[in-house]
């Protein structure tokens, strides 16, 4: 312990290592292996356990809501990356610990679900020694693990309750939706995604802590498939829109070629309607534009 301004004293802050992050882990698996995990909380008991035991590994004097708060940021980077693998675009890479994708794919889902950002770059060695405590035999199922569960600052002391939701979506670009969907689905969602947080304790029945934690999930799934949708919807008309611009562009610069005759022109105006012919055509300029232009038809 240390002296602060006041005379009070203050416990140390607490360093976290890949090193201590490991064996904190390891302790923690140590007792869900023996059954001292219920819903994937540890108990009072536990955590002062796991404090004692890690203290004395690294000759520490961390208080036991330290312990539990690591444990918190790791159960919540946890849910981020399960979450992230339950869609088939992403994949664990074994050798590099860490979640890949192509780019465009990050770029949709981060706009999206904004706290998988750092997760773009960062590793997570310790996914699988994590999984063994959510995804055991004592575990939740697979699709219904709690996507950035996490326990509110002020009920992470010596409270056993914790306030497990879904993490927020990022606002999505109302460019992008706009026109993608009918009203009534735009209200439907607005009005999940503004609801309050339900927090959940002891007393609430495992059954409806699943079914709140998987109605999560399926907001959450539900968003990134409709922004997918969204935004490939507008490229495809960004795509149509431009290709209708580059052929009236044609149109018009073709109606000053004096040197075609009507018949020519019918024939030059169905050429141009590829949009190949049309960007070669816009391309070329002076005399070999008609040139090239006449060596698209053979001649009669």
């Amino acid at each position: 312990m240390s002296a602060g301004q006041d005379g009070f004293l203050t416990r140390p802050k607490a360093e976290w290592t890949p090193t201590r992050d490991a064996y904190m882990v390891e302790l923690l698996i140590q007792q869900h292996k023996s059954g001292k995990t219920a819903y994937n909380e540890f108990k009072n008991e536990v955590i002062k356990s796991v404090t004692w035991e890690f203290n004395k590994k690294f000759g520490l004097n961390l208080e036991e809501n330290q312990i539990k708060n690591r444990y918190n940021v790791m159960k919540k980077d946890y849910g981020v990356v399960k979450t992230l693998l339950s869609h088939k675009e992403f994949v664990w890479d074994e050798t590099r610990h860490m979640v890949v994708a192509d780019d465009k794919v990050w770029d949709n889902y981060i706009m999206v679900r904004c706290e998988a950002r750092p997760f773009r770059r960062k590793s997570f060695p310790l996914y699988k020694q994590m999984s063994i405590i959510f995804e055991g035999e004592r575990g939740i199922q697979r699709g219904q693990f709690p996507s950035g569960a996490m326990a509110t600052a002020e009920e992470e002391g010596n409270s056993n309750t914790e306030t497990v939701r879904s993490s927020e979506p990022c606002n999505l670009p109302t460019q992008v939706i706009d026109g993608t969907l009918d009203s009534d689905s735009i209200i439907r969602i607005n009005d999940m995604l503004t609801k309050k947080h339900r927090f959940i304790n002891p007393a609430e029945s495992i059954r409806k802590k699943r079914a709140h934690l998987k109605i999560g999930e399926t907001i959450e799934n539900t968003l990134y498939e409709v922004f997918t949708a969204a935004k490939s919807k507008a490229k495809q008309r960004n795509a149509s829109s431009n290709s209708t611009t580059m052929y009236k562009n044609c149109l018009e610069e073709l109606q000053k070629l004096e040197e075609l005759d009507d018949n020519e022109f019918a024939k030059a105006v169905n050429s141009l309607k590829d949009d190949k012919n049309a960007i070669a055509f816009m391309t070329i300029k002076g005399p070999r534009r008609l040139t090239w232009l006449r060596s698209l038809w053979p001649s009669e």
